[in-house]
C-alpha cells in the first residue's frame, strides 16, 4: 500500500487549476486511492480515517483543497457518488459521516467507474 500511495500521491499533489478536467482528473486519482485504501482490512477499523489523514493532509497543503470526511468539498458532488463494491454488510459503529465512504468497511469504487466496466465488459467480444 505504501508503495501504491507513493506513487499515485505526487498526482494528486500536482492538481494544477480549477478548471473542469483538472478537477475530473484529480477526483479519478482520488478514487483511484481510495479504491485501493478501502479494499485494505485495517486491524482497527476504526482507524480507517485517522490513517489515511497523512495523505490528505499532503494533499490540502500543496492542492489548497478542503478535506472533510473522505471527500473534497471542492468535488463533493463528484465524491458523493461513490458505492460499496459487493456487499458491505452493517455498517460499523464509528463516528464518522453516513455520506461518507470511510463509514462502510470493504472495497469501495464510484458509480462512473462501475458503470464504464460494466459498459466495457458487455461490448467486448
Amino acid at each position: 500500500m505504501v508503495r501504491y500511495i507513493m506513487t499515485h500521491v505526487p498526482r494528486l499533489i500536482s492538481y494544477p487549476a480549477p478548471e473542469v478536467e483538472e478537477k475530473l482528473e484529480f477526483h479519478n486519482r482520488w478514487l483511484e486511492v481510495v479504491g485501493e485504501y478501502s479494499a485494505r482490512q485495517l486491524t482497527v477499523s476504526t482507524y480507517k480515517a485517522i490513517a489515511i489523514a497523512g495523505v490528505t493532509s499532503i494533499v490540502q497543503q500543496n492542492t489548497g483543497l478542503t478535506y472533510a470526511a473522505g471527500l473534497w468539498k471542492e468535488m463533493l458532488l463528484f465524491n458523493l457518488l461513490w458505492i460499496p463494491s459487493g456487499d458491505p454488510g452493517p455498517r460499523p459503529a464509528r463516528r464518522t459521516p453516513t455520506w461518507s465512504w470511510t463509514s462502510v468497511d470493504g472495497r469501495v469504487t464510484h458509480k462512473a467507474e462501475a458503470k464504464s466496466q460494466t459498459v466495457s465488459t458487455v461490448t467486448r467480444p
